[in-house]
Parts: structure tokens; sequence; C-alpha cells
């Protein structure tokens, strides 16, 4: 999910060299530890809500027996600021999978990931805002569909610093947020490294330009078919809001590197309802 900074205002453009090197280093440590981005630095206030639909489909061509991989997911993401300081939220996601096995026709449906997360706010500043973040996850297993090289067993943990602050830019205002996090598993899986970024540009209160840089990374070898990949995925998306509320969001993403996972795309579509 991205998110559109909320507080502060954009410093003068004369200390774009600044940011440009503060991005440059997010970038190189996104690259080198991989993760997978969620929320923002910034907190709800007390009392808002944020509810994002997305609906998106994924598809591959090949994953060993495996042929003509295609996923439809249907989400759900919600969260909602309970405390000056303190913002819930989760979310759910049920998909449906069509691939040929073996020259068969298959066709797999179920709930993939289940989470619950807090976020705690520790500054929130002027441009820039820092956050805590702590997860508990329920992994997608093989008899939701999902590919084989993603299904986990047990319950996940995660936990994550955030970091964002507002930018200088010539047309509306930009900001940067950032995730880093480990996520440890009960189940056989490796536990992983996080490290994602998101780059927003307000054009106007109706535009928002954005680009996801996700990546994971798995930390030590473990039994033979369970999830243990390196991922770096680009997602470029656009959102357009109608009204002060409700807002469509559209984009994709490219897996651009990896390891001991099959390279894939998507394209989605999304409904933000803000109460």
């Amino acid at each position: 999910m991205s998110w559109q900074a909320r507080g502060g205002a954009v410093r003068p453009i004369g200390q774009l060299h600044y940011y440009l090197s503060f991005i440059l280093s997010l970038l190189g440590g996104a690259f080198a530890a991989l993760g997978n981005a969620h929320a923002s630095a910034w907190n709800r206030d007390p009392g808002d809500a944020l509810v994002i639909a997305r609906f998106e489909q994924f598809d591959i061509d090949a994953l060993s027996a495996i042929e003509d991989f295609r996923r439809r997911d249907i989400s759900v993401y919600g969260e909602y600021g309970w405390r000056p300081n303190i913002m819930i939220g989760g979310k759910v996601v049920y998909g449906v999978s069509d691939f040929v096995n073996d020259e068969l026709p298959v066709t797999v449906s179920g709930f993939s990931e289940v989470e619950f997360f807090a976020q705690y706010q520790v500054i929130r500043k002027g441009t820039q805002a820092i956050a805590a973040r702590a997860a508990i996850i329920q992994p997608a297993s093989i008899e939701a569909g999902v590919l084989p090289e993603l299904a986990g067993d047990g319950t996940d943990f995660d936990f994550a610093a955030l970091y964002g602050r507002s930018l200088p830019f010539p047309v509306g205002d930009a900001y940067v947020s950032s995730e880093f996090g480990y996520r440890t598993r009960t189940g056989a899986g490796a536990d992983q490294l996080r490290a994602d970024i998101t780059f927003g540009a307000n054009l106007s209160w109706r535009w928002l330009a954005l680009l996801d840089v996700q990546s994971r990374r798995s930390l030590g070898p473990t039994e033979f078919g369970t999830p243990n990949f390196d991922v770096v995925r680009l997602q470029p998306s656009v959102r357009w809001k109608p009204t002060r509320r409700y807002g469509i969001q559209a984009g994709a993403f490219f897996d651009v590197a990896g390891r001991n996972l099959t390279s894939g795309r998507s394209v989605f579509i999304s409904i933000w309802a803000n109460f």
C-alpha cells in the first residue's frame, strides 16, 4: 500500500541536493536489505479511518510443472487512528488461481494472508515523521492456491521502523516514506529482512503519482520446499480523487530481480475511502 504524507510544509527548493542524497541512500538500503512496503510513517489522526479495496491480477509463464499461472486477488486493507499516537489496522486477501499442472487445468481459491498491525507515532514534527510498527500475520497456504514458492505455515510476526519526510517539488508537493523491518516465522519458512520505499508526488489534491520500491531478503537456509527467496519489485501507480473522500488508484508491479522466486507481473485497481 501507498500513502499520502500528512503534516508539515515543504522546505525551500534550494535544499534539493540534500534530499536527492537522502533518496539515493534510501534506495541503496532498499536494494541491499530487501523487504515489502505496507503503511506510511504518518499515523492517521484519532478517529480518522482509511479503507482500500483492491483487485489485482498476477501472471507468470511457467513454474516447473505448473504452467500459465494466473491469480486474481481481492484484498481489503484498513487503518484507524485509535489514540493520538496509536494507529491500528489490518488486511485480508482472497484469491482464485488458474493454472495448468501436468497438462491438466486446475482452479484453486481461498484466503491468503490475513494481517493485523499496530503502529506507534514516535515523532511527527514539521516535515518529518518516525513510527514503529508491529504486526501478526497468518501467511498464505498452498491450499489457498498461491505460488508454492510463497506458501507458508505457522504464524509470522513483523517488526518495523518507519521514516518519512516531505520533499521539494516543482508542482504541488512530494514526500518519501521508508520502512525497514524484520519478519520472523514460527513455521518452516526463512525469516526475512524488509526495506521498502514509497515516493509520492501530489500534483494537485486530485492527482497523486506513486512509485514503490518493494523488496525482501530471506535469512538462512530452510527445509526444501519452504519459502526462502529474495525479490525486488517496482510498482508505479496513479491515484485520482473525484471527491475529497474517495479515490481510485491504478497501477502495475514488476519483479525486476530475485532468487528462488519465479518472476511475475501484475496490474491492479484500488478504491480508497476516507472516513
